[in-house]
């Protein structure tokens, strides 16, 4: 940023001069340097000198950006933040200038229903008028698509799942003997096959659960049945006639 330096008075043949990070040109503009590593301000005296040697000074201070941490945040419902800012020249001051949820002071809430996924946005301002933003990712929860049970010896289904934050890991949680999940084909992450078991005696009550990045859950429930079986009582041929029994299970 560049400010002109206006010189009056006392011989107008002026030369101006600096003590301090910045420029200055012969007419007069100063552009502000880097501010030195480690501070968040810094001070620039400069001067001006007449063609009598007189002389006169006046300061100019420096600031740093304004920073706002965090930059980017993800939050599921009712979750809170609250954000600090560095650098610039304090007071701050914190707005909602985007998105759902609510700002008291520099704590933000997010709404405790999210219906889809969404941003918020947060602008820090400093006295200067210097602002900075923050990304509020606002996650929904995670859901599991419905299956068909009960599920016959193995067939499969494909669990689906989709909204929350989009890194899923799927797992068996309850009736493990009951099938196993394999990634489709090609890999989709939001996917997984479910192959229920061939050599069940008796049904099983499979629950599968899909945990997204936020560590939301979702689960559904399958119900595995044995394949149907036929067995003859008496496998010896049959004379014309005759009967046999046949046992279904």
């Amino acid at each position: 940023e560049s400010v002109t330096v206006a010189a009056a008075g006392g011989d107008s043949h002026f030369t101006f001069s600096i003590s301090g990070p910045g420029t200055i040109t012969a007419s007069g503009v100063f552009t502000a340097g880097n501010v030195p590593g480690g501070s968040t301000s810094a001070t620039t005296t400069l001067t001006v000198k007449d063609g009598l040697g007189q002389s006169a000074q006046t300061t100019v201070t420096t600031y740093t950006p304004v920073v706002i941490s965090p930059s980017t945040q993800k939050v599921i419902g009712a979750q809170s933040i609250t954000f600090s800012s560095s650098g610039g020249l304090a007071p701050y001051t914190y707005a909602l200038t985007s998105g759902l949820g609510t700002l008291s002071g520099a704590k933000y809430t997010a709404p405790s229903s999210i219906a889809t996924n969404s941003n918020a946005i947060i602008t820090v301002t400093d006295a200067l008028g210097q602002t900075a933003v923050s990304t509020v990712r606002l996650i929904s929860p995670v859901q599991l698509a419905a299956v068909t049970s009960p599920v016959v010896g193995s067939n499969t289904q494909t669990l689906v799942a989709s909204a929350g934050d989009e890194t899923y890991t799927f797992s068996i949680t309850a009736g493990a003997t009951g099938g196993a999940l394999t990634d489709t084909t090609p890999v989709d992450h939001a996917r997984k096959i479910f192959t229920a078991a061939n050599n069940l005696t008796a049904g099983v009550l499979v629950t599968v659960q899909v945990k997204d990045g936020m560590n939301q859950t979702a689960t559904r429930n399958i119900s595995v049945v044995p394949a149907v079986t036929l067995s003859v009582a008496n496998p010896a041929s049959l004379l014309p006639g005759a009967s046999e029994t046949f046992t279904a299970g």
